[in-house]
């Protein structure tokens, strides 16, 4: 098979479709190699050149060959410069080439000579088919002759049957005949079981739909058109193609002035189009960065390859369920270390949910996100229509599950989508592929209510970590970062600080439900009948392998990880290690979700330090095999912060389970590079390098948007980036910040479309877009206003105070926050516990004292914007 795919005489073959009843002439200019598609059915044809030499090796080859060309039982040919002449049929070579061909069932066409020289040497066999008018004539640019035949008594093959799918004629449907029926059908307040009312509901809407639309069964299109196509585009299109046609045929001056009108018409109209589908897009998900992001980035890459037919459903699910199963049979069983039990006696007691109203659920229905699933009665588009007719039914279905504490069995189903991981990975291997979970529509309006009350519930009686900033309201990624802000404090005083970022393993898929009812018993007293609402979703044989369940939701791993807060604090944890009153040395921790990060400062890296070290993680290690949680020690990263000024730190690794953990260079916490240094150099690059290849996507569509859709999307895909956790570059030189201040001037540039050497300040300030160093200050003041109002988690208000004077003065109502002591004058201001302070006491009196959090950010940003460009006014 190598030989004939690369050695010599080179060979190739390739298909072609099956011919109709009338013959198809053939016109074959022969080269040294050809490399043609291998199609599925219709007529093999092989080209073939033969070196000049000996004859011995191609025999044997080309018989191997051809017996496994002709083994298809299609109709073939064998075409090629042979350089064996057959003009003499004695001769050796002529003689063992027909006689082999002639075995095998190929017939030679014709003796004409194919050279200048009067030889045969190119030699047509065929096999199933037949081969008339053989002619052959001379080519002036070549020594060889051309070659030219009829084919024909191919076989006829049916056509292949038009792609079909079913469909439902949507836009044919009127929301107040939907509702109509909805009235005379019998009401779902007659039920008192979930799952009855639920399938009763299904069952309505399923009903109504069909008799409204009923599925039909339509041809699927051939191509797929561009969503910005419309009927005038379409028609312009045909129009140009029947143009360009009668064009081609007649030559004609007249027809081709006409066809070049059709398509600049086609041209313009087309342009028109994508501007106005750009523009319509962008200003519909402006709000929803996410959805903007993921519908920009699949309008211009084509989507991900689909799952490999290799795989069926069952396989799938049993790849996943087994990887769920190897993770827990390799967590290690510990008996060394005991975690501290949770509270005997809960703190508080959960009797019963508060039932909802149909406000309330309308007001879910408004502000949720209308995604559909195939397990939706229908298309959740339909839904606000019919929200005056849906929502009693609705309203009845969730009080019955929260005073059962029954979640309806039909809630509990999900569609399960495998989605390629990155494209370039290998779609045959099931590894690369993430399961996404689909849920209908109702259930997560349903899981929405639990979710907000339960949340309320625990929140109210500290019964989640104050230290946990994940899924919660008030919480977010860049308040967790309060890390940094410790950090550099330790850095400041001189201090060596280890930061240890955990990895689990599959965290959402290994959490053992009994132990989640355990836990969440054992803090809160919850009655029995409400234990139904927490997500134990059924198991076994007879789910199908499509429709398995979800994880479970992301507050109750909050509860399940309420005791990891426990083994922590086990651990002795005292004042900062430069307060004069300390001597050992502190443990400290933030988690957001399953993401945990460990940190501790300490004035040198001595051997208790690191024992302290592994004896942390040894003990999380123990809690989380006890829990059925795995660490990944292989994606645990270790970060050293040496003090500033100081001699290189020693080498030094901590081994736990085996598993040697050394420092790295930089780390990637909750989307931010952080560096040994603490410059977020390496943070700088990477969100530049992120966001000039938006800009670069931008600039491609950038001839079909208009200036106010091009802002739009800038400010969804660039500037957000820009601001995402900007406060951590405070007290960064400005030097350090213009890679970040050219994007905004490029972004800027390309929504006037200007060129580069056009001076960006005047249009960053058209556009009224702060500077980045007032874009770092605006967003610090934000946090602080958010401190000050109760409106940040606690452990953000507990790094800033409230300036309170020995005595009365007339400053005590300005709201001055206590400043911090600056010992230099190149004393940089990056922590949040100084900076803040700082940049809010500069503030005037009457933008401190704003009465609302939207007049403050009026006040806050005119004030910035008139000094960054009008500071003399």
């Amino acid at each position: 098979e190598k030989w004939w795919r690369g050695r010599n005489p080179a060979l190739s073959h390739l298909h072609l479709p099956a011919s109709p009843s009338t013959p198809i002439p053939l016109l074959l200019l022969l080269r040294d190699t050809l490399h043609p598609p291998v199609l599925s059915s219709g007529l093999r044809v092989a080209v073939i050149y033969r070196p000049p030499g000996p004859t011995s090796q191609f025999f044997d080859h080309f018989a191997t060959w051809l017996s496994h060309f002709l083994s298809s039982n299609l109709p073939c040919l064998v075409l090629g410069d042979f350089n064996i002449p057959i003009d003499d049929p004695s001769a050796p070579a002529a003689s063992k080439l027909l006689s082999l061909t002639s075995s095998l069932g190929l017939t030679q066409s014709s003796l004409l000579p194919t050279h200048r020289d009067g030889h045969a040497i190119d030699l047509v066999f065929s096999n199933l088919c037949s081969i008339s008018e053989f002619n052959c004539r001379p080519f002036p640019i070549s020594d060889h002759h051309i070659l030219s035949f009829n084919l024909s008594g191919l076989p006829k093959h049916p056509a292949p049957p038009p792609r079909t799918h079913t469909r439902r004629n949507l836009q044919a449907v009127d929301p107040h005949q939907f509702s109509n029926l909805l009235h005379h059908l019998p009401h779902t307040s007659s039920f008192t079981c979930p799952d009855a009312a639920t399938n009763h509901y299904n069952t309505t809407l399923i009903s109504a739909l069909d008799t409204l639309a009923p599925l039909r069964l339509c041809k699927a299109p051939r191509r797929q058109l561009q969503p910005w196509h419309t009927l005038q585009t379409r028609y312009l299109q045909r129009c140009s193609r029947t143009a360009e046609r009668a064009w081609r045929k007649s030559r004609s001056e007249a027809d081709f002035v006409h066809f070049k009108f059709i398509l600049r018409s086609y041209t313009s109209a087309l342009h028109l189009a994508k501007q106005s589908f750009f523009s319509s897009l962008i200003s519909t998900l402006s709000s929803n960065p996410k959805r903007l992001w993921s519908t920009f980035n699949t309008l211009l890459y084509p989507p991900a390859p689909p799952p490999s037919a290799a795989f069926s459903a069952q396989e799938l699910a049993d790849y996943f369920l087994s990887k769920t199963l190897t993770i827990r049979s390799n967590i290690p069983t510990q008996d060394s270390y005991l975690p501290p039990p949770l509270p005997q006696v809960p703190s508080a007691t959960l009797c019963r949910f508060l039932p909802t109203t149909e406000e309330e659920v309308n007001s879910l229905l408004s502000s949720s996100h209308l995604t559909t699933c195939p397990l939706d009665p229908i298309p959740s588009h339909l839904i606000p229509p019919l929200s005056s007719s849906l929502t009693p039914a609705l309203t009845h279905i969730f009080n019955l599950s929260l005073s059962t504490g029954s979640f309806p069995s039909a809630f509990k189903h999900a569609l399960v989508t495998p989605l390629l991981k990155k494209p370039s990975l290998d779609p045959n291997s099931p590894s690369n592929y993430r399961p996404v979970s689909l849920l209908p529509f109702t259930s997560k309006l349903l899981e929405k209510l639990v979710f907000n009350r339960l949340s309320i519930f625990l929140s109210s009686n500290s019964l989640l970590d104050p230290l946990q900033s994940g899924f919660r309201p008030l919480h977010s990624t860049e308040t967790a970062l309060k890390v940094t802000n410790d950090l550099l404090t330790a850095k400041k005083h001189g201090h060596y600080s280890i930061l240890i970022l955990l990895d689990l393993s599959a965290a959402f898929d290994t959490v053992d439900h009994p132990l989640l009812l355990q836990t969440l018993n054992s803090l809160v007293s919850v009655t029995l009948h409400l234990l139904g609402l927490t997500p134990i979703y059924p198991t076994g044989p007879s789910v199908c392998p499509l429709l398995v369940t979800p994880p479970p939701h992301c507050l109750y791993l909050l509860v399940y990880l309420k005791a990891l807060s426990l083994v922590l604090c086990s651990f002795p944890s005292t004042p900062p290690p430069w307060a004069k009153s300390s001597t050992a040395l502190a443990l400290n921790y933030h988690l957001y979700a399953d993401d945990t990060q460990i940190y501790l400062s300490t004035p040198d890296l001595s051997p208790p330090v690191l024992s302290k070290v592994s004896d942390c993680l040894s003990g999380i290690s123990s809690w989380m095999a006890s829990h059925h949680l795995k660490i990944n020690m292989s994606k645990t990263e270790l970060l050293l912060i040496p003090p500033s000024n100081a001699a290189p730190p020693p080498d030094f690794s901590i081994t736990v389970e085996g598993i040697t953990i050394s420092p790295s260079n930089q780390v990637r916490c909750l989307g931010v590079t952080l560096d040994s240094a603490l410059s977020f150099i390496p943070h700088i690059k990477s969100l530049s390098s992120s966001c000039r290849y938006q800009l670069r996507n931008i600039y491609r569509i950038r001839p079909f948007l208009t200036a106010v859709a091009t802002k739009q999307l800038i400010h969804a895909l660039v500037i957000s980036r820009l601001d995402y956790c900007n406060n951590l570059l405070s007290g960064l030189p400005l030097s350090h910040l213009s890679p970040l201040q050219s994007i905004l001037n490029a972004s800027a540039r390309l929504i006037h479309l200007t060129r580069r050497s056009v001076s960006a300040a005047p249009l960053c300030e058209s556009l009224h877009w702060l500077p980045i160093h007032c874009r770092i200050k605006f967003k610090i003041l934000i946090l602080t206003y958010k401190t000050l109002t109760n409106s940040a988690p606690h452990y953000l208000s507990s790094l800033i105070t409230k300036y309170t004077p020995a005595r009365s003065l007339r400053s005590n109502s300005d709201l001055r926050l206590a400043s911090p002591r600056i010992t230099s004058s190149h004393d940089r201001l990056q922590d949040f516990s100084r900076a803040a302070p700082t940049l809010w006491n500069a503030l005037p009196r009457t933008v401190r004292l704003s009465p609302n959090f939207s007049s403050f950010k009026r006040s806050l940003k005119t004030f910035l914007f008139r000094e960054a460009y009008h500071p003399t006014h």
